[in-house]
């Protein structure tokens, strides 16, 4: 026994050697402390460790690949222990969230050709509607002139607990007693093309998106987006963005909008940077029907039903800073108006906080808070700080 494990790391070792292997792991705690009230707070308590590994081959080639393993405990009573509490919940999960194979050639005329497969992750333009990891394709070219982009993925063998998407009804579907649950089962497509330096700098991009479901009713998205960026003065930046959406689902086609901007000036002094933004996402307003995205993301803080990017209008400010080169803080804070309807009423407010802390090269720590205030209903508000620590090795 003792000389065939001594023969494997042999052999893993020279294997490593030739090829230039890299690999690694990262150990991880989350705890996350959350309720309406101070004094109905539950503890989540998230453990993981995650391995990776990169085979490079050649100078324009490598395969990347990444496996997670999650345990956590939810609803913890941490202030209720003398009166009886609900047993708190425990679920582990595993997951490969990456296997990649990338390949990157510089043509002769300075522009790169870029191809992926595997299971990787790909946002869009605006980073709401579709960001999560998939099963895909992926081809591109970049060039100081034009960027052009073509992915194709599928998401029926991704696992719903650590990727979640929209179903019809408007929430993704959860089993708690499976550790893999395979995900809906949707073709996912997405077009880019981007043309740097327009003029001063200005880039325009066009994206087309779409996500149709192979099985069960027909639950099928497509969106078109239209996005500026660039710098109006040296320190300076904007971006703006808009997207046509089209939903058909039960023999019905619902038009939707979901429109996006934002202000950054960067000082220049310890990274101090100033964000002004906003966004819309359209509920029932003339034309447009209730707006929603193919990954579900949170928008509202809140312990309403109402989370997604849907009927709502969304104004905030942002800022963060580094005071020294290993600590990042931010802080910002959300105005947000109910625009489910034809009217725009104000809504509630929400803030949150964060301290990132880079202690070693392979040492991080971040501490974060965020708190959401319901104009009307109490129930709705929700208050949360969270500890996370990672080592990786």
């Amino acid at each position: 026994m003792k000389k065939t494990a001594l023969l494997f790391c042999g052999a893993f070792s020279l294997a490593a050697a030739a090829w230039s292997m890299d690999f690694g792991a990262l150990a991880a705690n989350s705890s996350v402390l959350e309720g309406n009230k101070a004094s109905e707070m539950k503890l989540d308590q998230n453990d993981s460790i995650s391995a990776w590994i990169r085979i490079p081959f050649g100078k324009s080639a490598y395969f990347t690949t990444e496996g997670l393993y999650r345990y956590k405990t939810k609803y913890i009573d941490v202030f209720n222990v003398e009166e009886e509490a609900k047993d708190p919940d425990d679920e582990s999960l595993f997951d490969l969230s990456l296997a990649k194979l990338s390949v990157n050639h510089v043509t002769q005329g300075g522009g790169t050709v870029l191809l992926a497969a595997g299971r990787f992750g790909t946002a869009d333009a605006t980073g709401i509607i579709y960001s999560q990891t998939a099963d895909g394709v992926s081809a591109g070219y970049a060039s100081p002139y034009i960027n052009l982009s073509a992915y194709g993925a599928y998401t029926g063998l991704l696992n719903t607990r650590t990727v979640s998407m929209l179903d019809e009804s408007g929430y993704a579907p959860e089993d708690p007693e499976k550790k893999y649950e395979l995900a809906d089962k949707y073709v996912i497509g997405l077009g880019t093309v981007s043309v740097p330096n327009v003029f001063r700098n200005q880039t325009v991009t066009a994206q087309v998106v779409g996500a149709f479901r192979t099985e069960k009713e027909r639950f099928n998205r497509m969106y078109a987006t239209i996005a500026f960026n660039g710098p109006i003065l040296p320190r300076l930046y904007y971006t703006v963005s808009s997207s046509l959406g089209l939903r058909q689902f039960d023999g019905e086609n619902d038009l939707t909008n979901l429109s996006k901007g934002s202000l950054a000036l960067y000082t220049g002094i310890h990274a101090l940077t100033f964000t002004v933004n906003a966004l819309y996402a359209s509920g029932e307003q003339g034309p447009f029907k209730a707006f929603e995205s193919i990954t579900s993301q949170t928008a509202v803080k809140s312990y309403g039903e109402r989370t997604e990017y849907t009927g709502l209008f969304l104004a905030g400010l942002s800022t963060s800073v580094k005071p020294v080169r290993q600590l990042l803080l931010s802080l910002g804070a959300d105005a947000i108006f109910d625009a489910q309807e034809s009217t725009c009423k104000y809504e509630g407010f929400q803030w949150q906080t964060g301290a990132n802390w880079q202690i070693a090269s392979d040492v991080s720590l971040c501490l974060s808070a965020y708190q959401y205030k319901d104009k009307e209903d109490s129930a709705y508000d929700k208050s949360s700080a969270s500890l996370y620590a990672a080592i990786s090795f």
